[in-house]
Order: C-alpha cells, then sequence, then structure tokens
C-alpha cells in the first residue's frame, strides 16, 4: 500500500523550494519597497524646462519664485519654485503640460493648492490623449456655511498601479475667471509610497472672558486680511477680519469684549493658518483699551478734529444724531 506522504528526501526538496520561493518573493518586495523616487518636477529653475508647453497667460514662462503681484503668499510648497497660474492675476486662463515620461512606480505624488473648482482648475494625467487621474485643490465649506479655498499647499496621491509601463504627461488647467481663480502646483514625483497629506487641522483657542478687552498681534506689511470667527456656546457670534501677525506684532488691536463677560468663547481661523509665536498663541485680555493711555498728549495727535485711536482711517460715514447722541463710523484699519 502507497504513502499519500512524500518520500523524507522529497520533502526536503519540496521545503527547499518553497523557502526558495518566499525568499525570492521577499526579496522582490523589498526591492519594490527600496526602489527609489522618480521625481517629474520640482519647479526650482528659471523656466518649466525642455519639453514642457504652456497655452494662455495664466502660468506665464516659468515657475513662480513664491507670490506673484498681488497674491496672498502660497504657503508649504518645497524649495522656492512652483506652478502658479495667478500669473495673469485672477483673470488669466491656460494649460500647462508636461513632456512624456512612463509610469514606473505604484503612485504619482504632488503638492497641489489654490482654487478648488472641479473641471475648472486642476491637473490630470492623460494617457493616450486621455484623461486618466484627475485631481483639484482642497476646498470646503467652513462653520458658516462658506467655501473655503486656501493657498496653502497639500499632498495628494495617484494610484497608478493598472498604468505602468505607459507613456503619459501631465496637464495643469486653469479655466476659472475671477476669486481664486488659479492654482499652485509643486514637487511631483513617482514613488513607491504614498506621501501622506499632513494634518488639515484648524487652528483655534478658548478661553473665558474675565476682562473688558481681548487684544490681538496685528502687521501692516502682510497682504493676507485673516478672518477670526468667534463662538459661544458652539453657536458663531462674530468675525473680525484684520492681518494677524504670526511673528513679531507690528501693532495691537483691542476687541470689546464686555458683554461676553463669564463666558467661553472660542477664536478659530480658517483656513488652516501657519504655526508660530504670534497669531492666536499671542492674543490676550487687559482691563483697558491698548492705545489708551496717553492718546491726545501725543505731539501730532489733533486735538479738535476726529482722529483713531491707532493705524489709519478714512472716508468718515453713518454720520446721524440719534437718542442723544452723535455717531460717526469710519473705515478702520
Amino acid at each position: 500500500m502507497r504513502s499519500a506522504f512524500p518520500k523524507p528526501c522529497l520533502w526536503f526538496v519540496l521545503l527547499g523550494a518553497a523557502l526558495a520561493s518566499c525568499t525570492a518573493g521577499a526579496s522582490r518586495s523589498a526591492q519594490a519597497a527600496a526602489a527609489p523616487d522618480i521625481l517629474i518636477a520640482d519647479f526650482e529653475g528659471k523656466g518649466y524646462g525642455e519639453g514642457w508647453k504652456t497655452e494662455g497667460n495664466a502660468f506665464g514662462k516659468g515657475p513662480a519664485q513664491g507670490v506673484l503681484p498681488r497674491q496672498t503668499p502660497p504657503t508649504r510648497y518645497q524649495g522656492k519654485g512652483l506652478a502658479n497660474s495667478y500669473h495673469g492675476y485672477e483673470q488669466g486662463t491656460g494649460k500647462l503640460t508636461s513632456p512624456p515620461f512612463k509610469i514606473e512606480r505604484k503612485y504619482i505624488n504632488f503638492m497641489i493648492g489654490g482654487g478648488g473648482f472641479p473641471g475648472k482648475t486642476g491637473i490630470r494625467l492623460l494617457v493616450g490623449g486621455k484623461p486618466a487621474r484627475t485631481a483639484t485643490a482642497y476646498a470646503r465649506k467652513n462653520r458658516l456655511g462658506h467655501k473655503v479655498h486656501t493657498e496653502i499647499l497639500f499632498w495628494q496621491h495617484w494610484d497608478v498601479t493598472d498604468l505602468k509601463g505607459k507613456e503619459a504627461v501631465i496637464e495643469f488647467f486653469d479655466h476659472h475667471v475671477g476669486g481664486m481663480g488659479h492654482i499652485l502646483v509643486d514637487h511631483i514625483y513617482q514613488s513607491s509610497k504614498i506621501r501622506e497629506p499632513g494634518p488639515l487641522a484648524l487652528l483655534a483657542r478658548t478661553m473665558k472672558i474675565t476682562k473688558d478687552y481681548v487684544n490681538f498681534p496685528t502687521i501692516r506689511k502682510s497682504p493676507h486680511i485673516m478672518p477670526v470667527h468667534m463662538f459661544v456656546d458652539g453657536k458663531f457670534v462674530h468675525m473680525l477680519n484684520f492681518r494677524m501677525a504670526w511673528k513679531e506684532p507690528e501693532l495691537w488691536m483691542s476687541w470689546d469684549a464686555r458683554r461676553f463677560k463669564g463666558k467661553e468663547v472660542t477664536f478659530s481661523v480658517e483656513p488652516y493658518a501657519p504655526p508660530g509665536k504670534g497669531g492666536l498663541r499671542a492674543i490676550y485680555q487687559s482691563d483697558e483699551h491698548v492705545h489708551s493711555k496717553g492718546l491726545y498728549d501725543e505731539k501730532l495727535r489733533p486735538q479738535f478734529h476726529y482722529s483713531q485711536r491707532a493705524g489709519w482711517n478714512n472716508d468718515p460715514n453713518g454720520m446721524v444724531y440719534y437718542d442723544g447722541e452723535y455717531h460717526l463710523f469710519s473705515q478702520h484699519d
């Protein structure tokens, strides 16, 4: 009667083959994991480089070295340059197309920011002249229901496993005219690993109001006016728009918080703002307005005409007499 099991010598042959197969598989996996990244574009040169094609006026003649005139500064891009379709301000439109390349890794990672308008702003992977993958910038609705776009670049990726070995190009497109009608792209590369997007968290600070004023650090030179939303018991109560200082403040702005005394107020910055010693970390409370002492003893302070405590003002308006008082409003920084 024959045994159902192989002879002892055959066991060693089978075991050796199995071990060899496992070792070969592990070796292939290790090689795949160790495969070096392949850079497609980092936009560090003066021009886009050989083989890149532009259409329209949105992307200019080459990468932007950071911020362009009249633009809120982009943040979190790599190095000094990035593709930026703000060259035509918010009115520019056009395309930027990469030279052909072979897909050799499982993922294509890239950073993207700017206007999140699907179909109007974004990038697409073209294989055989047809879109195989598409991406647009991060945008969402804030607590007030408004769509929030951001000049901050976040990591995204495409899984292109099924496209390995094929030739492709990447096309940047900007067909949107108007607010946030531009895109920002940087550091596109092929990889065996996904580049994680990083935190999308908001900055917020909650404090109990115990004094009359809350003081915010401000800066004159920043082109970015930061909306600060205030919430009490989870409900929106107020919003301030000003140039918040994230490093050393040039000026302090006092906000009258007396009506919220004894309550906890949350100050929230949307969208994501850069971390630093300033910003929401620097705000503090005081019993008096920060510009309340010695104001009218200043050498050049008008003693008869109306003037603001600090900053500049213009266009007085809303000058009315009501309920025994004269009221005057003005635009004020």
